[in-house]
C-alpha cells in the first residue's frame, strides 16, 4: 500500500510540473542532462487536430493554460542530444516539421529517474505516438 501511495504522490508532482511548465520550441531545447519530455504539436495536420495547441506554434503557455494534448512522451540520457536527433529526423518528413513541435522538458538527476517520470506521464496522458501499435 505504501508503494501505491508513493507512486500516486510522484505522479501528482510530475503531472503538476508538466502542466505548469511553459514549453519551448523543439529547435531551442538545449538542456544537456537526463530527463523526461513531453512533445506538443502545433502544426496543421487534421489527423492531429484534437492534440493541436489552440494558439499554434507561438503558444508558449503551459499545458494547463493552453490546452491541447501531448503527442509524445519520452525520456533521454541527454535531452540536448535527443532533441538533435528529432530535429534531424523531422527534416526528412513531408507533413511534420521541427517548427510544429514544442517540448516541455523535465531534467532529472539520472536516466532511471527520467524513465520513471516517462512511465507516469504516458499512463496519465496516453499520447498517440506512444501507442504500442505505432512503435518503430
Amino acid at each position: 500500500m505504501n508503494q501505491l501511495l508513493d507512486d500516486t504522490r510522484n505522479l501528482t508532482r510530475a503531472l503538476e510540473a508538466t502542466l505548469m511548465t511553459p514549453p519551448v520550441p523543439l529547435a531551442e531545447l538545449d538542456t544537456a542532462s537526463p530527463g523526461a519530455y513531453v512533445m506538443l504539436y502545433t502544426g496543421d495536420l487534421d489527423i492531429y487536430a484534437r492534440l493541436r495547441r489552440p494558439g499554434g506554434r507561438n503558444d508558449l503557455r503551459p499545458i494547463a493554460a493552453a490546452g491541447g494534448a501531448p503527442l509524445y512522451v519520452g525520456s533521454a540520457k541527454d535531452l540536448r542530444e535527443r532533441a538533435g536527433r528529432y530535429r534531424t529526423k523531422l527534416r526528412t518528413c513531408v507533413d511534420v516539421h521541427v517548427d510544429d513541435m514544442l517540448v516541455v522538458a523535465m531534467p532529472t538527476a539520472s536516466h532511471p529517474g527520467a524513465l520513471y517520470i516517462e512511465g507516469l506521464l504516458i499512463e496519465a496522458f496516453t499520447p498517440v505516438w506512444n501507442e504500442p501499435w505505432l512503435s518503430g
